[in-house]
């Protein structure tokens, strides 16, 4: 075990860093155990859905200005390159994680009055061995009136960011992801660039982890600005966490905008698949309904009249289309 200096608050240069490292719902019946985020069906749905825009993923990322290369390529030199842009694109979308909330730690060591106020300070006691993961590192503080107690979470954040320090993470919050300075970059849509960092800042189940993600996709919602995280690693964490909340009608109609009739098809069966035991999901198990017909059954429940019109339409117009292909 080693003694660290007094428990303070380390004071470092605020700088912007971005960094690519790691409504009325339907009633259903008590069923609170969610397929988790990492669930294999439920990535493999937000894996579809996110989009594979090269242009889009690649446009955002920070590099030196250099000069331009060209080369000649054969034909299977240029697959072959493709294929290795394809390969770094994927790496480029790999989906942060979305976790519950961890619990505080609350626990109790020991009571020493004999040795109360011997300080003013309270000492932080971390086993600094590398051998240790940092979420089960042994870290303990003992305090002013003698109480030696384990470190809460935010102060192990603090304690492993000293020792072990994670490339991108500051010792302060970033001027970016304050609260107070949140509204006025999402006016500026860097909702990206605000993930980006909380992935970087934060650790996945943290408290402010958490809450910036949500006041991000809650913004998102509010000014239907879903494309902003398309083609992004954070498109799949968004639609989690719609789809959890039974909040998906303003991201269906947003698909239906840009005919992207798979994924709404895609948003729908991760519904049910997240919510087994609503009414919606149960008719569509018990009607065996497939595709469009499923979503039809979900945006007749939910949805606007508009909205299904304009569904209709499209079933109508896919009916004709196969029609005149069997003809031929």
């Amino acid at each position: 075990m080693a003694t660290s200096c007094r428990f303070r608050l380390f004071k470092t240069p605020l700088r912007l860093l971005v960094s690519r490292s790691f409504c009325a719902n339907e009633s259903s019946k008590s069923h609170p155990n969610f397929l988790p985020f990492d669930n294999k069906d439920v990535r493999s749905i937000l894996k579809k859905i996110t989009g594979h825009n090269l242009d889009k993923i690649y446009s955002a990322r920070k590099q030196d200005l250099t000069v331009p290369t060209y080369k000649l390529m054969t034909d299977s030199e240029f697959l072959q390159a493709q294929h290795e842009i394809e390969g770094k694109a994927e790496k480029l979308l790999q989906m942060p994680p979305v976790m519950e909330e961890r619990r505080e730690i609350d626990e109790v060591l020991e009571e020493n009055k004999d040795i109360a106020h011997f300080s003013e300070s309270s000492y932080v006691f971390t086993d600094i061995s590398t051998s240790v993961c940092n979420r089960t590192r042994l870290i303990t503080i003992r305090e002013a009136n003698g109480r030696l107690r384990k470190a809460r979470w935010e102060e192990r954040d603090r304690m492993n960011q000293i020792y072990f320090p994670k490339p991108g993470r500051k010792h302060e919050i970033p001027e970016l992801l304050k609260d107070e300075n949140l509204k006025r970059v999402f006016q500026q849509n860097r909702h990206e660039d605000v993930l980006d960092l909380t992935v970087v800042q934060f650790e996945p189940d943290s408290a402010a982890y958490i809450r910036v993600h949500q006041k991000t996709y809650e913004d998102i919602v509010l000014s239907n600005k879903f494309d902003l995280l398309r083609s992004t690693r954070h498109f799949g964490g968004l639609v989690y966490y719609l789809v959890k909340a039974q909040r998906i009608m303003e991201l269906i109609e947003d698909m239906m905008a840009r005919d992207l009739w798979e994924d709404c098809v895609e948003v729908v069966k991760l519904h049910h698949l997240l919510h087994p035991y609503s009414k919606i999901a149960e008719q569509a198990i018990r009607n065996n309904l497939k595709g469009l017909f499923m979503l039809r059954a979900y945006v007749r429940r939910h949805g606007s009249p508009e909205t299904m019109e304009r569904l209709e339409e499209y079933m109508l117009y896919r009916e004709k289309e196969k029609a005149q292909i069997s003809n031929n």
